[in-house]
């Protein structure tokens, strides 16, 4: 559909000129009703550069009231572009740093208070997070379908109450004591251990299991599928999010054996992204998504357990590291999938393959990008055999 689009007006543009996850908002796009969409689209495409501009390049085709906003936005970003670019710098660092710490700091002071089964409260940790995206993301969605998508910039600020009330529990709670090496030279001696290696590279591959999905289950529903993207992101990212929470959940009440957890966590989300990458079937797309969220819930908090069970006595050094190694992961993913995608949609052979396959180029795109997706669960399953033959009792 969105390359009938491109043939309709004519574009110059080859197809790798366009930003196709934002296309929903591109200029000359049947979709683009509202004047307050049109204008966070310009004021976006101005932000992210010239490379992302989502839009058919010709201005003929542009309606007169997306002209007009068009030349007030750009008139906007002249005279605000410094004030734009630090706000968004600072607010980037202080929002990273901020995750950075809680994400580091949260899973050792847990790890720290005395527990019946550490390894259950760690979980129960990690569930929180799950059931927090589930909210954030049905409430998100309900309150842009009620007040409008225009009125996002009030979203932003309610959504500043959570770490407001999180600022003053931490003041109030009182930080158990917690190892660390006293020296550099121990902490050193930790990298020359071959166990933490082989843990945060677990962790890596984990990381990018759950997040590339979690990042690009709206885009490939939406795409791959043709599902609405409101829908999209209620019966994909949500129930994501909610088989994630489950299982996270499930293991903090009834958890055992992790090593068989995470080995069998490898495999199914191995066989999710598969099905999502071969199916055109709605139905299979949107479990496929859901149960991806299921089998790598435990593949980040679980590489934690299992590291700190073969590393006892390193303390916060190793969930430092481990924590580096899962949001490279949930970096490096996410993207390798949407370079790949775009790739495929760029390739004069590629678009040809989708032809003959009944296929939008969009479509093949997003289902090779899902192939790749699945290269990171496929890798970890060695990595989680040779974790869980470390367990005696497991093997």
């Amino acid at each position: 559909m969105y390359y009938l689009v491109l043939r309709r007006d004519g574009s110059l543009l080859p197809p790798d000129a366009f930003d196709n996850h934002e296309f929903p908002h591109a200029r000359r796009n049947p979709f683009c009703e509202f004047p307050g969409d049109w204008a966070d689209t310009c004021m976006w495409a101005i932000m992210r550069g010239p490379t992302y501009l989502p839009m058919t390049l010709q201005p003929e085709s542009l309606e007169p009231w997306q002209a007009e906003i068009l030349k007030d936005t750009l008139s906007f970003a002249r005279k605000n572009a410094d004030a734009i670019y630090t706000g968004m710098v600072i607010g980037t660092v202080i929002f990273s740093a901020a995750g950075g710490f809680g994400e580091v700091l949260g899973s050792p002071v847990i790890a720290a208070i005395p527990a019946k089964d550490p390894d259950r409260e760690m979980s129960k940790l990690h569930s929180v997070y799950a059931w927090g995206v589930v909210f954030v993301i049905l409430f998100a969605t309900l309150f842009l379908l009620l007040f409008g998508r225009e009125n996002w910039q009030i979203l932003t600020l309610i959504f500043t109450v959570v770490p407001l009330i999180s600022f003053f529990l931490y003041v109030g709670a009182e930080i158990p004591p917690m190892e660390t090496p006293e020296k550099v030279s121990g902490a050193l001696a930790y990298l020359k251990n071959k166990t933490l290696w082989l843990s945060v590279f677990g962790i890596f591959l984990g990381g990018s299991a759950e997040c590339t999905m979690a990042q690009w289950s709206s885009g490939y529903l939406e795409q791959a599928l043709g599902i609405p993207k409101v829908w999209g992101d209620m019966f994909g990212v949500a129930m994501f999010g909610l088989m994630l929470g489950l299982g996270r959940t499930l293991y903090a009440k009834c958890g055992r054996r992790i090593g068989h957890v995470l080995f069998l966590g490898a495999i199914g989300a191995s066989v999710c992204y598969l099905l999502a990458a071969v199916t055109n079937i709605s139905v299979l797309g949107l479990a496929a998504c859901a149960f991806t969220g299921f089998c790598t819930s435990m593949l980040w908090p679980g590489s934690l357990i299992a590291a700190t069970d073969r590393i006892p006595d390193s303390g916060v050094f190793i969930y430092a590291m481990m924590a580096a190694g899962g949001d490279l992961g949930a970096s490096v993913g996410p993207q390798l999938v949407g370079i790949v995608t775009d790739a495929v949609i760029a390739s004069p052979s590629m678009t040809a393959l989708a032809e003959t396959m009944a296929l939008a180029p969009e479509q093949l795109g997003m289902k090779m990008g899902m192939l790749v997706g699945m290269l990171f669960p496929l890798a970890a399953i060695s990595v989680f055999w040779n974790i869980r033959k470390s367990y005696p009792k497991e093997k």
